[in-house]
């Protein structure tokens, strides 16, 4: 989006996004009325901040909330470093104008830089949407973890994102 930015966020520049976040982690079940969603939903991001997470913010240049990305590069005593996607996501309006795509790629470049050699992602696996996304990303489904939110869940999907080509047997095996 040409009157856009992206830019990283402290603690308190999230504060703005907190309904953006309740979304993408509880979709239509989160009652911002609810003193004990709030306090669960301040925790989590909390807790994604003291192992290290960074958040970027795509705002509008007037200053209105776009989107909101959340990675952590997870360092690794005797490898290279992965990196997670905590939290992506753009607000209603603006869907499918490739936000996503510019802040999952903002994440990917953190990664880059960290000398991540994967990322993964962990999703819904009934949300076909958010899969294909990240399939249009070069990421592949690489796990499923059954009754995430209980015993008649769908569970959840890890997929991940080689950074390295030479580290993806697929894209070796391609090679002429």
């Amino acid at each position: 989006m040409k009157d856009a930015n992206i830019q990283e966020l402290s603690e308190g520049g999230l504060t703005p996004f907190l309904p953006l976040l309740a979304e993408i982690e509880c979709g239509d079940h989160f009652d911002s009325g609810n003193p004990d969603h709030t306090t669960w939903l301040e925790r989590k991001i909390k807790s994604h901040l003291a192992r290290g997470s960074r958040f970027f913010g795509y705002r509008s240049k007037e200053g209105g909330i776009l989107g909101i990305v959340g990675i952590l590069i997870e360092p690794r005593l005797f490898c290279t470093p992965t990196a997670e996607i905590l939290d992506i996501g753009v607000v209603n309006g603006h869907r499918r104008d490739g936000l996503g795509t510019e802040l999952l790629n903002q994440a990917l470049t953190i990664a880059r830089e960290a000398g991540a050699h994967a990322v993964f992602a962990r999703t819904y696996a009934a949300d076909f949407g958010t899969i294909a996304f990240y399939g249009r990303s070069q990421f592949h489904p690489v796990a499923v973890i059954p009754d995430t939110n209980g015993p008649t869940d769908e569970g959840d999907i890890v997929m991940r994102r080689r950074l390295s080509e030479s580290l993806d047997p697929d894209a070796a095996a391609s090679q002429p």
